[in-house]
């Protein structure tokens, strides 16, 4: 955005001399006895100057303050340029925490110096360039970084109103209605071309009929704290030091001697601090987005001709605009690609194409919803080159994060069990992060199989955990002596689980008077399956067992989390249900609870999750007692009298034939935090 905006004079005469490495007739001029003078406030938007005093409270708080002067200035010459660094930090940032992680900047003071004679005499004042770059590496030419995110030309600034005398002046920016988005600690970008930091630079494009202008040198990191003078770190202070401020910046045909190059001064504090006064505001009113002010890294990449060659890898912090985005990446015969893109639906609809070099569609995401993602799969026996399309759904604007990752989900460990000939040993107690697959190249599904042989009087029972939305799993437990891929009503399967919801569960009692061979069987239901992930609790115990495992318990300080089952007798007027508590650590409180609800919360001071919150919750406290030497211990309650308390109301409920209540158990885990058991569901009859 250019602007060409005209301001107030003001005066202050001071004189020159030379200084440190840098000669004082091509560059740096020292001034004494300085003081600036705030001179006007400039709508960056329509060039009118504003009435100083009625908004110098309303231009936003300071977000980078470097205003510790050094009474020294870089003469710039005629075209001459400088560019200077700085942070704003993030709210995340450590030791020097922002407010927030994004700015609207609502105002930029400059502080420079010039003998050009001001209107107020007869002169037409300076013309300064100002440009402003959300991402800046030290040093660097401005041409070899982003494009800036604001830019306007400032013509008859104030000059001085002393003939022939060097006078400083502080002006505003009022940015306020030019949308400016800037990061805090910049973008994100690829490695040795963009910074951490922000970027500004000046340049001298009419002297006005002076021979001196430019910014004015500051910084005093010994004296003045980095960031002093924000709204982070002492507010309100005259001064401040600016964040991320480096001893050097670099010039672009500067001076008298046209130089071009990084300048450092020789160091700091024997020699003046070598950045540059600005001031920074902003509303502070909320994250902004920056779109329609600056392409992203990767522009102009607008269409299929100009896609932009890229590797797997995360891609934060994009623009999509009015223009299109264009990828493009190589896909190895027999891998798979996947694309993630992050964004807020909210601010704008952002849809995902992955095509062919010809155009065609192979996968696509366009959802209403935040965020989109599609997968495609080389299944030819020759590399191809795909390109990805990130496109508005309208025309608005929005930011997004994109990653693009290599195969979908792998096989598990136990692999390759898809087959009843080709079974995996099924393995005791939690099994994490198992998975069905189906191969996107056939469609073909691989089923998973696990053998057991159960010794006669025992009982099996195997739960597995899982999402249903992201696919229906069902279980099965076959008689492997009669077959292993029947229905629910052949003879050789001895159970199943097979529900439209969450999570399955099957139990097998061996009463045959001889070893039983069991071939267990996990599959997707209906055609549209695909890809989907579950963990397995098996158990393969003397008594029978009863209840299904609805959340598995987290990791604890001694095993991969406490399993909890139940046995005795699920007959409600029996009263003998025993809730059976295993690998906790070794003698730590532990506390019953119960409800007829499922929820997922996660207390404070816990590393585990409570799965069974709801309005109503009964905790048996004729529970609370430490689990033995081995982590275990069995609570019975009493079904007859289950006290549930909510808001200060307490219901006594007897169980009764029908019924399903759901089981967990808190327990301590060390000094400081506490974890959860599997939350079990009974159904009792």
């Amino acid at each position: 955005m250019e602007r060409t905006v005209l301001t107030l004079a003001g005066a202050l005469a001071l004189a020159s001399v030379s200084f440190g490495q840098i000669d004082a007739s091509s560059s740096i001029v020292t001034v004494r006895g300085a003081k600036v003078q705030y001179r006007g406030v400039i709508d960056a938007s329509t060039g009118n100057l504003l009435s100083a005093p009625a908004l110098r409270g309303t231009l936003g708080d300071p977000i980078y303050n470097n205003t510790a002067l050094t009474n020294s200035f870089a003469n710039l010459g005629l075209g001459g340029k400088v560019i200077d660094e700085g942070a704003i930090p993030q709210s995340t940032t450590a030791g020097f925490p922002g407010a927030l992680d994004s700015y609207d900047v609502s105002s930029i003071q400059l502080i420079y110096a010039t003998d050009a004679p001001d209107a107020s005499i007869g002169g037409t004042g300076p013309t300064l360039r100002f440009e402003l770059f959300e991402s800046y590496l030290a040093c660097s030419a401005t041409e070899a970084t982003e494009a800036p995110i604001f830019a306007a030309t400032l013509a008859g600034l104030p000059g001085s109103t002393t003939a022939g005398a060097i006078q400083l002046v502080a002006v505003d920016l009022d940015l306020s209605a030019d949308g400016v988005c800037i990061r805090g600690l910049g973008r994100d970008g690829n490695p040795n071309s963009t910074s951490q930091r922000f970027g500004f630079s000046l340049q001298a494009l009419d002297l006005g009929g002076g021979t001196a202008l430019g910014p004015i040198l500051a910084g005093d990191p010994l004296n003045v704290p980095e960031g002093d003078g924000t709204a982070f770190i002492n507010p309100g202070a005259a001064a401040g030091t600016g964040f991320g401020t480096l001893d050097l910046f670099r010039a672009e045909n500067f001076g008298a001697m046209g130089t071009t190059g990084c300048i450092f001064f020789g160091g700091y504090p024997a020699n003046p601090f070598s950045s540059f006064a600005i001031l920074v505001r902003s509303s502070l009113s909320g994250e902004c987005i920056g779109c329609g002010i600056g392409d992203d890294r990767f522009e102009e990449n607008d269409d299929d001709l100009s896609a932009v060659a890229i590797e797997y890898g995360f891609y934060p912090s994009l623009i999509n605009d009015d223009e299109e985005d264009w990828y493009e990446i190589n896909v190895a015969a027999g891998t798979t690609v996947d694309v993630d893109l992050t964004f807020s639906d909210d601010i704008s609809d952002i849809d995902l194409r992955i095509v062919d070099l010809a155009g065609s569609t192979l996968a696509s995401s366009g959802s209403t919803t935040d965020n989109e993602s599609a997968s495609y799969t080389n299944c030819g026996t020759m590399d191809e080159t795909v390109r990805i399309r990130v496109f508005e759904f309208g025309s608005a604007c929005n930011e997004y994060d994109m990653n693009v990752a290599l195969g979908g989900v792998t096989d598990d460990a136990l692999e390759d069990n898809d087959s009843c000939a080709t079974p995996a040993p099924l393995p005791t107690g939690l099994t994490r992060d198992l998975v069905v697959l189906v191969d996107p190249c056939t469609g073909t599904q691989d089923r998973d199989y696990y053998s057991v042989a159960l010794a006669d009087g025992r009982t099996l029972s195997v739960d597995i955990i899982f999402d249903d939305d992201a696919g229906d799993l069902d279980l099965f437990a076959y008689d492997s002596a009669i077959g292993c891929d029947g229905g629910t009503g052949d003879p050789e399967t001895l159970d199943f689980g097979f529900s439209s919801t969450d999570n399955e569960s099957i139990r097998v009692t061996n009463t045959t008077g001889a070893t039983l061979d069991i071939i267990i069987r996990v599959d997707g239901f209906g055609g549209t399956f695909t890809d989907n992930t579950y963990d397995m609790i098996v158990r393969n115990t003397a008594a029978e067992t009863f209840g299904e495992v609805i959340c598995v318990g987290e990791p604890n300080s001694a095993t991969d989390g406490a399993r909890l089952f139940a046995r005795g007798s699920d007959v409600a007027t029996d009263n003998n249900l025993q809730l059976r508590l295993t690998n906790t650590p070794q003698n730590v409180f532990s506390l019953y609870f119960t409800s007829q609800g499922t929820a997922r919360f996660t207390p404070a001071g816990s590393d585990g999750v409570l799965c069974i919150t709801d309005a109503n919750i009964a905790r048996f406290n004729d529970s609370l007692a430490t689990t033995d030497i081995s982590g275990a211990r069995t609570y019975t309650p009493d079904l007859a009298n289950i006290l549930f308390q909510n808001a200060g109301t307490a219901t006594l409920v007897s169980v009764m034939a029908g019924d399903t209540f759901n089981f967990q158990v808190w327990y301590r885990d060390g000094a400081t935090t506490s974890n959860f058991s599997d939350a079990i569901s009974v159904t009792f009859q």
